[in-house]
This record gives structure tokens, C-alpha cells and sequence, in this order.
């Protein structure tokens, strides 16, 4: 394959990712709270709901409440038991002490 073909296959890619993405916006409680999956453990809580696998580019603190920008992308290949939906952070929007 040469270079103007695997340009064209990694902007085909980019664009699929881009057309089947969405953005939301997620507001972050400021603890970690106990959850359930395939084992316990301590997940982020974003709009009421539990992320079991965290957020691409996020560097979380406790005690604080966060309003982030969130990419929010369908994985490939999902393995078993694992979400099939990925989360980059784009923008953090605000950082509040709580």
C-alpha cells in the first residue's frame, strides 16, 4: 500500500469516528462511590450514572465536582464484560471544591 492510500484508509477511519461520535457534556460527582461489574470496585459517577472504565485524558481529584467536555466514541472490539463505549475528556469547563 503506498502513502497516498494509507492516507486516504486514516482519514477514512477519522471521519467514520467522527460521524458516529457525539459530544456530551458530564458532570462529575466529587467521590467515588462503590459499583458493581464484573467485580466491586470504586467508580466515577457522571450524570447519575456509573463509568466503570473512567475517561481518556482525565486526571480526577476527589472533592471536587467537574463539568466536562466529553468525546464519546464506539469501541471496535469490545472485550466481554467491558463497556463498548470510550470517553475522552476535550475540555474541562469547571473545577468546583467541594
Amino acid at each position: 500500500m503506498d502513502k497516498r492510500n494509507k492516507i486516504i484508509l486514516l482519514l477514512t477511519v477519522i471521519l467514520l469516528i467522527l460521524i458516529i461520535a457525539s459530544f456530551k457534556i458530564f458532570n462529575i460527582e466529587p467521590e467515588r462511590v462503590d459499583c458493581f461489574g464484573v467485580f466491586q470496585q470504586k467508580c466515577l459517577v457522571a450524570n447519575g450514572d456509573f463509568l466503570y472504565e473512567g475517561i481518556i485524558n482525565f486526571d480526577y481529584e476527589e472533592g471536587y465536582e467537574y463539568k466536562l467536555l466529553i468525546l464519546r466514541y464506539p469501541k471496535i472490539f469490545p472485550m466481554q464484560d467491558e463497556s463498548s463505549i470510550k470517553y475522552v475528556r476535550l475540555i474541562t469547563l469547571s473545577k468546583q471544591e467541594i
